[in-house]
């Protein structure tokens, strides 16, 4: 019996642990998220076509290519605030 519980012994105390393997090193990403002012994000006004004689669909024109111009500094503002993929913490 005592040598039985011996072999037992030395099964269970040679080897039998699990090899400790060194785990990857995580990379881990840094995102930081930049709020957007609400006159960057507020919508633009449409306007719609009142008529069709040729004066008014020439101001409706010009009223139209404000607006585009005003979207286009929009998103342009909105591209340099959060466009970049520089990390601010470095």
């Amino acid at each position: 019996m005592i040598l039985r519980l011996g072999m037992l012994v030395l099964v269970f105390g040679t080897g039998c642990a699990p090899v400790q393997t060194k785990q990857p090193a995580r990379v881990v990403e840094r995102v930081v998220y930049v709020p957007i002012p609400t006159e960057l994000t507020s919508p633009l006004p449409v306007y719609e076509r009142a008529t069709e004689t040729f004066g008014e669909a020439w101001q409706q024109a010009e009223r139209n290519t404000r607006t585009l111009e005003r979207c286009n500094a929009d998103r342009a503002a909105v591209q340099a605030i959060q466009g970049s993929k520089r990390d601010p913490g470095s």
